[in-house]
C-alpha cells in the first residue's frame, strides 16, 4: 500500500504534523523505512527537543510529489524505536492527495481580519483598497467562497486575510474576483451577494498554510464524526 504511493521513498524529506503540550504543530522530519501500512519516520524535534507523541495520537505526514502535488497521509502512532536513532512507527489509515492543479474544498464560517476590493469607480489613479464586509463560506487551496453584503466587480482585484480553521494562523493574500451574483436568501431590505475569488497572488508559503489547513479540516472532520 505505503509503497505505491508517489513520493514515499526512504531519505524523503516530509513534514509531520502532531499535537503537543503546545498545540497543534508541523515539523519537519524524513522517511527512514516504509512496509505494507507502515511508515518509520525520525522523530522531529523543535527547539532542540524531540517531539515525542503517544502510541495511538492521530499524526498527520504532509509528502511531496514528484508532479509538484502534496500527498497527505493520516493515521496513528503504532510504536517507537530508540537504536540507532529515535524512531517513530506510524500505521498509515488514509490517504489524501492534492494534484497541483486542483483543490478540495472545505465547508467554512469564518469572518475575514481584513476584506477589500481595489475601487477605481474615480479613475486608475484615484485606486484604493475599500473595505467590505464578508463572511468566507468556503475555502480551497485555490481560493475563497463568500458571502458579501455588497455586489463587487467580476474582474476586479480583492485582498484577504483570513483566520483558517483548527488553529492554522492567518492566510493573506490577493485574488481576482470571478463570480459575484445575488444570494437566493437575500431580500431588498438584506441585500447579499455569492463572491468567488480566485487566489492568484500569494506567496507560496501562504499557499502551502491555506492547503494543509484544509486537509487538516478534513481530517479533523472524520476525526468527529467516527467518535
Amino acid at each position: 500500500m505505503v509503497a505505491s504511493l508517489p513520493g514515499v521513498r526512504i531519505g524523503a524529506s516530509c513534514e509531520i504534523a502532531v499535537e503537543s503540550a503546545d498545540g497543534y504543530g508541523e515539523y519537519k522530519t524524513r522517511i527512514e523505512d516504509f512496509e505494507e501500512d507502515r511508515l518509520t519516520l525520525a522523530m522531529p524535534t523543535h527547539r532542540g527537543s524531540f517531539m515525542v507523541p503517544r502510541t495511538d495520537d492521530p499524526l498527520q505526514v504532509i509528502l511531496p510529489t514528484p508532479g509538484g502535488g502534496t500527498l497527505f497521509l493520516e493515521g496513528e502512532v503504532v510504536g517507537r524505536q530508540s537504536q540507532p536513532i529515535l524512531l517513530i512507527v506510524m500505521r498509515v489509515l488514509g490517504v489524501g492527495q492534492q494534484q497541483s492543479r486542483g483543490f478540495f474544498r472545505i465547508n467554512v464560517t469564518v469572518r475575514p481580519t481584513e476584506c477589500a476590493v481595489w475601487d477605481i469607480a474615480g479613475g486608475p489613479d484615484d485606486g484604493f483598497w475599500r473595505p467590505v464586509r464578508a463572511i468566507v463560506q468556503d475555502m480551497s487551496g485555490g481560493g475563497m467562497g463568500m458571502l458579501a453584503d455588497e455586489a463587487v466587480p467580476v474582474g476586479g482585484r480583492m485582498r484577504l486575510r483570513v483566520p483558517l480553521p483548527y488553529g492554522g494562523g492567518e492566510c493573506v493574500g490577493t485574488g481576482e474576483i470571478k463570480m459575484c451574483r445575488p444570494h437566493r436568501g437575500s431580500s431588498a431590505r438584506n441585500p447579499r451577494w455569492i463572491v468567488g475569488v480566485q487566489m492568484d497572488q500569494i506567496p507560496r508559503r501562504e499557499r502551502e498554510r491555506l492547503i494543509k489547513a484544509v486537509h487538516r479540516h478534513q481530517a479533523e472532520e472524520r476525526r468527529i464524526g467516527a467518535i
